[in-house]
């Protein structure tokens, strides 16, 4: 991705205390910040990097911020990011870098707050499907979910621990738990259902023959 040259006015230099030559010898993060907010766009996203910005707590953000709060706003859009680096002393791509850490907290929290919004519909989705006649694989899924149908317990690990290495030491056993409670631990209780669903339905390969 090849660089432009950025063209500054005078009076933009001159307001800001900087030189063009200056803004020539930073890092060009422009093309690849243009490049990243037209992807955003084309997924309805939001693609004003300032945007962005406001949502970085460190202090070169900051400083970048409080230096454009300062320029007419009418002009403050045709002024590169490379630029305001410049006035602040800061690495445009610090600059960068904390735009992208903003797009992807921002998008995350977004999507964490649709997941949460939606439970109460999706739990009532799925109580509406069990109690179709035809629902059996979502009742059995439900019935998981809810701890009503205990899942299948797996193989015990026996793990043995010699003491001291000696002929008369006693061995001590020590059982590990059962795989599927770790899982179960880990793992969100809808997805661990799906799966446990998808491994019961088996399809033998002689039925389509």
């Amino acid at each position: 991705m090849s660089s432009p040259i950025i063209k500054i006015r005078p009076t933009v230099l001159a307001q800001l205390n900087i030189t063009a030559e200056q803004v020539s010898l930073l890092p060009q993060v422009t093309p690849y910040l243009t490049h990243i907010m037209s992807g955003l766009k084309s997924r309805g996203l939001v693609d004003d990097p300032w945007y962005y910005l406001e949502a970085c707590g460190d202090a070169d953000a900051a400083r970048i911020r409080f230096i454009r709060s300062g320029i007419s706003k009418r002009i403050r859009h045709s002024i590169p990011l490379e630029a305001f680096c410049a006035a602040a002393g800061v690495d445009p791509n610090s600059i960068l870098s904390s735009i992208v850490a903003a797009v992807d907290r921002l998008h995350r929290y977004s999507a964490t707050v649709k997941v949460s919004s939606s439970q109460s519909e999706v739990t009532d989705k799925m109580i509406e499907r069990s109690l179709a006649d035809d629902g059996f694989a979502d009742r059995q899924m439900f019935m998981k979910i809810s701890g009503l149908m205990p899942a299948p317990k797996g193989a015990h690990t026996n793990i043995q621990v010699v003491q001291n290495a000696t002929a008369t030491s006693t061995p001590v056993t020590m059982v590990a738990p059962p795989p599927e409670s770790t899982i179960r631990r880990l793992s969100e209780r809808l997805n661990a259902a799906r799966a446990l669903t998808q491994e019961a339905i088996v399809v033998s390969p002689n039925e389509d023959e």
